[in-house]
């Protein structure tokens, strides 16, 4: 057995590679059944592009629009704190979304995550906690019934703790296609939902566990501008056991390309949390 750094990391190298390449080989036939659905849909409804404003989720957010515009551009970072029995958990959050071309939007991020203990207990580790990419292609647009439905995906290079950075450097990788449904009620209401499975896989345990999540928001738009109220509730099911957060929020223009989202959290059925918050700082150039 060879025992020098080069065979070391040589290994290590294999090892990964391998686990992204079985992760992904995987996908191949969910993404194959989704793109045949997605077509079918989009035969079915072949309305122009419409400047549909609906009341978009603040905290789980999408990556860009629904039926978004080509050069479309957004600037924003998040704060969010949640409280739990054996610590504190904050959040910062940067992350740039971006569209090349009409319907298609994309976006990165970088989200850090912070802990603080409150007892003796163990506490998660703070981390840088991925790398974050994802796209959303809006395929369909009823104009005439206010809907639209889009296909996605968010996946997370996730980073080792600052203990452990770079012993590896990735330590794993979550990977979240979703389909999601928009439609607006009247002129004020609307409602957005989008679910998935998200495949998490660990790399030093070999292993990919999956859960499904599921987002729904239920907005009202307060003013010409876009403003409105929303309530977000962010589900997510492994095997039988299901977490809800509940997230009343509103977003509020405060100038021309400036605006600022804020909102509460509320854990359902979560054990040891309780009560948190969060606030959005959008830029969005034009």
């Amino acid at each position: 057995m060879c025992h020098c750094n080069y065979c070391c990391a040589y290994k290590q190298q294999n090892s990964f590679i391998s686990s992204i390449t079985i992760l992904y080989m995987h996908r191949i036939k969910f993404y194959s059944l989704l793109s045949v659905l997605c077509l079918s849909i989009s035969a079915m409804a072949q309305d122009t592009i419409a400047d549909n404003n609906f009341s978009l989720p603040l905290y789980l957010d999408l990556p860009g629009e629904m039926n978004v515009s080509k050069g479309y551009k957004e600037l924003n970072v998040l704060t969010a704190y949640q409280n739990f029995s054996e610590f504190n958990y904050y959040r910062l959050s940067s992350e740039f979304a971006f569209s090349p071309m009409n319907n298609l939007g994309l976006e990165i991020e970088v989200p850090f995550n912070l802990y603080s203990l409150k007892n003796e207990s163990e506490e998660p580790e703070s981390k840088i906690e991925a790398v974050r990419v994802g796209g959303m292609y809006s395929f369909s647009n009823m104009k005439r019934k206010k809907t639209a439905l889009a296909i996605g995906f968010v996946n997370d290079f996730e980073f080792s703790s600052f203990k452990e950075f770079g012993k590896p450097l990735f330590e794993g990788n979550a990977l979240n296609p979703f389909l999601a449904i928009a439609k607006i009620w009247g002129d004020k209401f609307s409602t957005v939902f989008y679910t998935g499975p998200n495949f998490h896989t660990s790399f030093d345990e070999h292993n990919t566990q999956t859960e499904w999540k599921l987002n729904t928001t239920l907005g009202y738009k307060i003013s010409k501008k876009n403003n409105f109220i929303n309530v977000e509730i962010n589900q997510s099911v492994y095997k039988s056991d299901w977490q809800t957060t509940i997230r009343p929020q509103a977003r509020i223009f405060i100038a021309d390309q400036w605006s600022v989202g804020a909102g509460i959290s509320f854990p359902v059925d979560i054990e040891a949390a309780h009560s948190g918050g969060f606030m959005r700082l959008i830029f969005s150039p034009e």
